[in-house]
């Protein structure tokens, strides 16, 4: 049985919705790196990727549902397309996820370690080398700890757990339809056991190493319902379609559908806002591992709902998410998905202006640029080696992968959407560059340098960075900026803080400096380290001290200078 023309225009609707996903997902991380873009509670980073899991399952499941029990035959360039001509492949099935996910994976770790981390800043990050050959393996979502499970790209975590779905994939796979109830069964009542035994055998503490949340959150599986879900609903769509086939569609019927679905979804977190389900706290009275878990997967249900009905109708909104536009969005959408946060960690840790719409522009240039970012690797890193990797497998030799891997490329160079790229990521690189001070410009630090109180020049923390100078602006809103030029220390990494302290010496506020900015320098630089304090932050404040944090010392000692709490913190503003 061939893939009915039907079925083939109405996954291209799936196919758009995984751009929305993806883009729920950067809109939560937005919220995170700009906090002034408050989203509320609805987790919409943690339904982005839920709707995949889900996704990911019944896309497999419609692909290979209908094939035969798998044997050991290879398919043939013929019958590959077929769904109900050719068996299951277990070799061809693994080699082809390979194909899909790993190079582009690759690609996005290297981009981290050398572009949004650097090579010498995360080496000297506690154990590298493990934690690097862990991400490279898929395998950081088995350690039930955020530093592990989010040590380069963060998003490849849910690459991670998507390998093991691969993994058991041909076990649900194995029986069909009828068997897999009972397989759906277990899974849930196995959820559902680990779930209470995490709750009660893993303590909930910020000073834990094993985190709980971390455990729910991104092992593979606690998250395996999610998949299952998705499996079960492409079984249930292939019976559907194979009785439809043939009856007329109705545009309107379809449509009230959709809306319906697209409701269901929207009411589903609504009730469970107003539950108070995705609070900052718990209370629900729930199990925390269950009231983790229904945060996290909870919306499987109604995602299992959406998919089902966009893979089945042809309404209005069905036609929206097929067109061609949104159907290249989605088709990128893995490579948005996992170059966005890299480019968010950039364009967060530079030093912006204060002029306004600098920060609206500044997200979107991030969107624009992860978005033409997404579009170069999908054409120069994931088609190609996708295809390069399929091609060595049927022993089309090396010369043969090569030229399709040239081909690829020349052909993306050669469309006209590569202009249109280049243009936006030429004016989203101008935009940063006319918005952003030079951290390290030798004349602001001269002048910072000049005009600094001889008490703090020179302040020495430890082994952790010099403190050159120190300078203090108040804004025309009553705010404050402060620019301090540090040099620092090859091969330390310690934390500055900013306290504002009242005339107690009680700590009233913090700054709301850029915590990162000396993760991504070099030892022995210069650099200047601007902190802008809003007018509401200065109330009551009659000093403000920098020093540094360092997880073993708890803080550095400062050999000079204005000092209090025991000598650990320094001067660097006092209120005439």
């Amino acid at each position: 049985m061939t893939t009915s023309p039907f079925e083939k225009q109405h996954l291209k609707s799936l196919t758009g919705l995984r751009f929305v996903a993806a883009l729920s997902v950067f809109v939560a991380h937005v919220s995170v790196r700009w906090p002034q873009f408050d989203i509320g509670d609805w987790p919409f980073g943690a339904a982005g990727v839920s709707f995949f899991f889900v996704l990911s399952g019944f896309i497999l499941t419609y692909v290979y549902g209908s094939r035969p029990q798998p044997v050991s035959e290879r398919l043939t360039e013929s019958n590959r397309d077929v769904v109900g001509g050719p068996r299951f492949c277990g070799s061809r099935f693994y080699l082809k996820r390979f194909a899909r996910i790993w190079p582009l994976h690759f690609a996005t770790l290297l981009f981290s370690l050398f572009l949004v981390f650097g090579v010498r800043a995360y080496f000297n990050r506690p154990y590298p080398v493990v934690k690097l050959m862990i991400n490279g393996f898929l395998l950081q979502s088995w350690i039930p700890n955020y530093d592990w499970i989010y040590s380069l790209n963060g998003p490849s975590w849910s690459l991670s757990v998507e390998a093991f779905f691969y993994l058991v994939f041909p076990c649900l796979l194995i029986g069909g339809a009828k068997k897999f109830i009972g397989k759906y069964l277990l899974i849930l009542i196995g959820t559902f056991v680990g779930l209470l035994s995490v709750s009660y055998l893993v303590p909930v503490s910020a000073d834990a190493t094993i985190k709980l949340n971390s455990i729910v959150h991104a092992n593979p599986i606690m998250r395996l319902f999610e998949f299952a879900t998705g499996v079960g609903c492409g079984f249930l769509h292939l019976e559907h379609s194979s009785k439809r086939s043939g009856l007329p569609a109705s545009f309107k019927s379809d449509s009230v559908f959709e809306v319906f679905a697209v409701g269901m979804v929207v009411l589903h977190f609504m009730t469970a806002d107003w539950w108070g389900m995705y609070g900052a706290e718990n209370r629900s009275g729930l199990p925390m591992g269950l009231w983790y878990w229904f945060r996290f997967c909870g919306a499987a249900p109604v995602f299992a709902l959406l998919v089902m009905t966009f893979a089945s109708t042809r309404g209005l909104v069905t036609r929206f998410l097929a067109s061609r536009l949104m159907v290249y969005l989605g088709e990128i959408s893995y490579s948005f998905y996992m170059i966005h946060m890299g480019v968010m960690l950039i364009l967060v840790r530079q030093d912006w202006v204060d002029r306004p719409w600098v920060v609206e522009g500044t997200v979107l240039c991030s969107l624009l640029m992860s978005v033409c970012l997404a579009s170069t690797l999908f054409h120069v890193v994931e088609l190609p080696f996708r295809r390069a990797i399929v091609e060595w497998y049927d022993g089309r030799g090396f010369g043969s992968t090569a030229r399709t891997l040239a081909g690829s490329i020349w052909s993306w160079i050669r469309s006209p959407g590569f202009v249109p790229i280049v243009a936006l990521v030429a004016a989203c690189s101008w935009f940063v560059s006319e918005s952003t001070y030079d951290i390290h410009d030798q004349h602001r630090i001269e002048a910072i340098v000049a005009a600094t109180d001889p008490r703090i020049k020179n302040a020495q923390f430890e082994q952790d960075a010099t403190l050159l100078g120190a300078r203090a602006k108040q804004t025309d809103d009553g705010g404050m900026t402060l620019e301090l030029v540090w040099r620092l220390n090859t091969g330390r990494r310690g934390e500055r803080f900013i306290k504002l302290l009242d005339d107690q010496q009680k700590v009233v506020g913090r700054g709301n400096a850029n915590r990162s900015i000396f993760d991504h320098v070099r030892g022995e630089d210069e650099v200047i380290d601007r902190i802008r304090l809003a007018p509401g932050q200065m109330t009551d404040v009659t000093t403000i001290a920098t020093g540094f944090f360092d997880v073993e010392r708890k803080s550095a000692v400062v050999d000079r200078g204005p000092r209090s709490a025991r000598n650990r913190q320094l001067h660097v503003w006092e209120k005439k």
